[in-house]
């Protein structure tokens, strides 16, 4: 497309003023303006609650939720050599016959003021077809590219900045590069379903964002939203959780955020290990460790013991122990009781009027800064596939389908790796979730480069155990490369995840 046309391209965020309705709207092609009258139409809203798309007979339809009145978006319809647009409004529906033109167009609708579009439909046919791309410029105007643009840009509102954030939802095929004014370039990995990312709202409104693409998106929108207020949790990507500044904390000792991914998840950053520790020590001991399962141990007994690097835990173990908490009235840590409240004002766990906890929906997963940069990243993707396989009944039931497809004396050399690392080999959920999340944390190739030596040291260790454990050694190794490879098909094609990386939207280097 000539590059002239790319200054149509900039998009607001809109804040509807309602105006009356009973007023001509019109469109033009290139330089040509035509008017049009809205119509009241008999036809049944094309929009439902929470729709997505509705696909019919012969026709493609986009519905937009909510409707087109305080977002915006690019949105790619088929087009027939002659066509018929149809726009529906709520109350109306605004119908355009389309000319057939061999030459490439820029198609400009403006939309009633005070009304919200709700859908766009255009019927198919067999025998022609182009894509346009559509996008919101202002509170009124529409427009439609009849031929894909090299890249979009998007001018953001002139708005006061402070606390808002960003939403972008996205649905793409194929890998989008998205970069702000100062440069700094992200990288959105292709997955065919809507997405979406929040980014800190850029401080400067003249800020313009560019999305270059070889297909573009099907589906992008933008939208403002409140910065939630500490210790509300904010909604970041795997990587922007890892690459924030520590400056942009919003308290001095640790972060608070849902994964974007899966926002059921709750995920804490801490500064260090002793922070994590405030938060998780006595979990971790009461939760998983081999010896003290069950047991509420007092601050003078956790001292000196080390639990883990990160965390991860379910619903229902973290009802079990705030639950003994409150029946012994025991002391805990004020890192302890704030995580509580967190738990249940993100529906992990519910309270009823007794202030007995059960079991609700997500899971807590916790990091530190501690950690070096490359096993933060290892420990990230280790914890996230735990808090998958907590909220995932289907992935659950996946892995343990794998898992008891193993040999016998495979499923013994996990069984007795794990509890060298303290996991109790007595739970059997747990070697199973251990299993996959092990498996995960690095790309699948490197597995038996990361299983293979463990394995042979620990066969060393223990000679007892060397039959056992040979089976992961040298030719025998490969098989953890194989388990990867069936795990990560499995997220792939459910989710886009790969084995290693969980970070679809990661920053670029420059």
């Amino acid at each position: 497309m000539n590059r002239s046309y790319l200054y149509i391209l900039g998009i607001l965020l809109i804040f509807s003023t309602y105006l009356p309705a009973e007023e001509v709207s019109s469109y033009s092609i290139r330089k040509e303006q035509r008017d049009f009258e809205s119509k009241r139409t008999t036809t049944p809203y094309l929009m439902k609650d929470g729709a997505k798309h509705h696909p019919g007979l012969n026709s493609r339809e986009k519905s937009f939720f909510p409707p087109l009145e305080d977002c915006s978006l690019y949105l790619f319809l088929p087009r027939t050599e002659k066509a018929q647009l149809t726009i529906d409004m709520g109350d109306e529906t605004a119908e355009l016959n389309l000319p057939v033109s061999e030459e490439k167009q820029i198609l400009t609708l403006i939309i009633p003021e005070g009304k919200a579009v709700r859908s766009i439909n255009m019927p198919l046919t067999q025998e022609y077809s182009l894509s346009p791309y559509l996008s919101l410029n202002s509170a009124t105007e529409i427009t439609v590219f009849l031929d894909r643009p090299d890249e979009y840009l998007l001018s953001l509102p002139s708005i006061n900045p402070e606390g808002k954030e960003l939403s972008i939802t996205l649905d793409n095929r194929d890998i989008i590069s998205i970069q702000d004014k100062d440069g700094e370039k992200y990288r959105l990995e292709s997955f065919e379903g809507r997405r979406s990312f929040h980014f800190p709202f850029p401080q400067d409104n003249s800020a313009t964002l560019t999305l270059s693409s070889s297909s573009g998106p099907d589906y992008l929108s933008f939208q403002a939203v409140e910065e939630p207020a500490f210790p509300d949790p904010i909604v970041r990507s795997g990587a922007q959780i890892l690459n924030r500044s520590l400056s942009t904390w919003r308290n001095e000792n640790f972060e608070i955020y849902n994964w974007s991914s899966f926002p059921e998840i709750l995920i804490l950053d801490c500064l260090d290990y002793d922070v994590q520790n405030r938060f998780f020590r006595r979990l971790a001991f009461f939760v998983e460790k081999k010896g003290y399962k069950g047991k509420l141990l007092s601050n003078a007994e956790l001292e000196g013991k080390h639990a883990w690097n990160a965390h991860d835990y379910r619903p229902y173990d973290l009802a079990d122990f705030y639950n003994l908490v409150q029946e012994r009235d025991f002391t805990i840590y004020p890192e302890e009781a704030l995580l509580r409240n967190l738990l249940i004002s993100r529906g992990i766990l519910i309270e009823n009027d007794g202030g007995i906890l059960s079991p609700g929906q997500g899971a807590v997963l916790s990091i530190s800064r501690e950690s070096p940069d490359d096993l933060r990243y290892r420990f990230f993707v280790h914890e996230s596939s735990h808090g998958i396989y907590f909220i995932s009944f289907e992935y659950r039931e996946f892995v343990r389908e794998l898992w008891e497809s193993l040999h016998e004396d495979d499923r013994a050399m996990w069984r007795f790796f794990l509890g060298w690392y303290g996991y109790d080999p007595e739970e059997e959920d747990l070697m199973i979730n251990e299993f996959q999340a092990y498996l995960m944390q690095q790309r699948s190739v490197e597995a038996p480069g990361y299983f293979g030596p463990r394995m042979s040291s620990l066969a060393g260790k223990y000679p007892a155990q060397r039959d056992l454990l040979e089976r992961g050694i040298g030719a025998g190794s490969a098989g953890f490369q194989v388990w990867a490879e069936v795990i990560e098909d499995w997220l792939s094609a459910k989710w886009g995840l790969k084995a290693g990386n969980f970070f679809p939207l990661h920053k670029e280097l420059h």
